[in-house]
Parts: structure tokens; sequence; C-alpha cells
């Protein structure tokens, strides 16, 4: 993941938090390589752990609270321990770890249940960036755009009320391809979004298709709707 995705998405989770604590927890993958070869290489359990990130870095975002716990995993022992804590964290700052390469690892959402110290938590892990970004466009009102980048070719894309809609535009068609987050590698292989904004207005996916229908009527270029089917 790019520091300008991950910067944005400490941003939503910050300016959206209430009365909440949200808090995202990443590492850097640098030293795993490629992950599809790691097999031919690996025959013990330590020289798999040595593939292992021993550093995690997780930010809590809260209502005027943003924090940055630095932990360090004894893999021997299956604990973590706090090597730092910075209050008042800076997420320009990011650029100041030297990390290589930004790896998800989770995201939890703490809500706050009056003052008797009650509260719910959920965590979840992150296999695919998908869900964290599900997880922050729900934060925005299911109602983003944004930009992704797949073979080299980049698109512009909705995100509204979970589904996806994808925009390719040529001098003779306007194709609309209509997904979800976790299908869009189906269709657009290694997809990685590299920015994303909330829309100032609620926007329905009918008025958008209708809009886009009318525009290639007025336009006089050929439209083309995709629906790639579920896997």
């Amino acid at each position: 993941m790019k520091l300008s995705v991950l910067v944005k998405i400490l941003e939503a989770m910050y300016y959206n938090s209430k009365n909440r604590t949200l808090s995202l927890c990443f590492y850097d993958d640098s030293k795993a390589g490629n992950r599809k070869d790691l097999s031919k290489h690996i025959t013990t359990l330590e020289e798999f752990q040595d593939f292992l990130p021993d550093i995690y870095y997780q930010v809590d975002c809260a209502a005027f609270t943003k924090n940055l716990t630095v932990y360090s995993y004894d893999y021997s022992e299956e604990k973590f321990e706090v090597l730092s804590v910075q209050h008042g964290f800076d997420f320009a700052e990011l650029r100041n770890l030297k990390i290589k390469k930004f790896a998800l690892h989770s995201y939890t959402d703490t809500a706050q249940f009056g003052r008797g110290g009650v509260y719910k938590q959920s965590t979840e892990y992150l296999k695919y960036p998908a869900s964290l970004f599900i997880a922050i466009f729900r934060l925005l009102g299911e109602c983003v755009t944004f930009i992704f980048k797949s073979s080299d070719q980049f698109y512009f894309a909705h995100y509204i009320d979970g589904k996806v809609l994808v925009s390719d535009i040529s001098e003779y068609s306007y194709a609309l391809t209509v997904s979800t987050l976790f299908q869009l590698n189906s269709e657009f292989p290694e997809a990685e979004i590299i920015d994303f904004n909330p829309l100032p207005m609620k926007l329905n996916q009918k008025s958008l298709l209708d809009s886009v229908e009318q525009f290639c009527k007025a336009s006089k270029i050929q439209y083309v709707k995709r629906v790639p089917r579920s896997r």
C-alpha cells in the first residue's frame, strides 16, 4: 500500500471516529520478498519466522486523539512488547518510519457505552486490502470516488452502497462495470487503489446509471454495462 493512501485512510478514521476508537495495525513487509517463492526455501519453523515481521505499528484514532504505538513480537514466547508510544502523532511523520512496503495487519473498532467502562470491540485481520476499504468507505457514507491501477492502466470508479461502478471511457463508448471490491481483481488483475475521495452529496446507483446512459445518448456513443459473474 502506498504511503499517501495509508495517510488518507488514517485521516478518514480520525475525522469520523466520533465516540469510538478506530485502530489500524500495519508492518513493513519488504523482507518477505515474493511470498509465492517462500515455500521453495523454507524447511523449518525458524526459517519461516525469519520472514515474518517482528515490529508492528498501530495508530489509534479517537476524538481529538492520534497515537502511534510501536510493538515488537517475540515468536518464541508468542507475546507483544510495547517499544514506544507517541501521543498526538502527525500522520505525515509516517515517512520517518522508513518503511519500504506498508502491509496491513488488522483493523479494530472499539465503541464505548456510557461511563461504566463498558465497550464493544471488533477486530478484523486484513488478509485483503478490500476488507479495510469497505470499512473506511462505510465511515465515509458509502458514497466515494476512487482511482485504481491495473496492468499499468488507471481507472476511475464510484463506490455506492457496497457496489463498485468502474468507468472506462473512449471516443466511441462508455463502459460501466458493476462489481464489488472483492470481485474487482477478477475483472481487473492486481487492482490497487491509489486515491479516494468522499462525494459531497449522497448518490444512489440508479441515478448514476441513468446519468451515464443519458450522457451516452447525448454524446452519441455506445453505452456498455458489464456485470461480472460471481465466483
